[in-house]
């Protein structure tokens, strides 16, 4: 379950692998198994469907662009 969610913030969420760590010890105890279950088949597809996985590449870079905004004032 750890894993899976980890694997699951860094990959798709593209979060630094510190906050995956630290959200998949906190998620891991509560979330259902089927909620795990689902998204290790989310980020399996993201992986290993072509197309997908440019948009996982894309949603990446969008984050990293709104968190670029989030840094400037006025």
């Amino acid at each position: 379950r750890h894993e899976a969610l980890k694997t699951f913030f860094i990959n798709v969420l593209s979060l630094p692998a510190d906050l995956a760590e630290e959200g998949a010890c906190r998620i891991e105890h509560a979330a259902p198994v089927e909620i795990i279950n689902r998204l290790t088949l989310l980020v399996r597809f993201l992986e290993e469907t072509p197309i997908a996985h440019g948009i996982a590449a894309s949603f990446a870079a969008f984050c990293e662009q709104e968190q670029g905004k989030e840094g400037h004032t006025g």
